[in-house]
């Protein structure tokens, strides 16, 4: 079946490369268009709309499948625990899809590298195409989806610099950008309410209208 490739993602705790930004609170309707697919307030799609399929939405897997030499031990037992906590919570919010951690022998959906990489330095050795060559933040992801728009696989890449205080807001961004919401918020009206705000991710869990951006998404 014919594949189209995502754009590739940088993102961090310091910023985000892709937002729009939003002068007043969002209605629920607003936030979730602005955050799956880049449409301003009451305006068009700037990107399309991509979700797991209903099928694969029931069991979308996760796993850590690479710890690079040197990475820092203790972050990466943080981001296992913290993976636990992310997939509990997204799976507490009531909508249509359960994640999960991937069984043994099974490829996850959702893969996470942990780099023992430097921020601003070039990604090498992962064998995905979007990720070697490019620069290092805090967290890069990449996805590929089909041509129906469903998506296909994704990865996350984290950057040696993460610290273990920052573990859980961080897999708290990244792992629902790989559930289909590619576009953070700009502005300081959702500063404090939203996973999804661009300038920095000060929330280790969902907030209220997060939440309802996944039931809208996965209904």
């Amino acid at each position: 079946m014919k594949l189209a490739l995502a754009f590739c993602l940088m993102a961090g705790l310091a910023g985000a490369q892709e937002f729009v930004t939003a002068k007043a609170r969002l209605s629920d309707e607003d936030f979730t268009r602005l955050a799956a697919c880049a449409a301003p307030s009451g305006g068009e799609c700037q990107k399309p709309i991509v979700r797991w399929s209903t099928r694969d939405a029931r069991d979308v897997s996760n796993e850590i499948v690479m710890i690079e030499a040197g990475y820092p031990a203790k972050v990466a037992a943080k981001l296992g625990a913290g993976l636990d906590a992310t997939i509990a919570g997204l799976n507490g919010v009531g909508a249509g899809l359960m994640v999960s951690r991937s069984a043994p022998g099974r490829v996850a959906d959702i893969r996470i590298f942990l780099l023992n990489n430097p921020s601003e330095r070039k990604i090498s050795g992962t064998g995905l195409p979007k990720f070697d060559g490019g620069y290092m933040k805090l967290a890069r992801m990449q996805m590929e989806w089909r041509a129906s728009l469903a998506i296909l696989q994704c990865a996350i890449a984290c950057s040696r610099d993460a610290k273990t205080s920052e573990v859980e807001r961080l897999l708290i961004e990244e792992v629902p950008q790989c559930l289909g919401f590619l576009t953070d918020i700009g502005g300081r009206t959702h500063e404090s309410r939203s996973i999804f705000w661009e300038t920095s991710n000060a929330r280790s869990q969902l907030g209220a209208q997060d939440a309802i951006a996944l039931r809208r998404h996965y209904p």
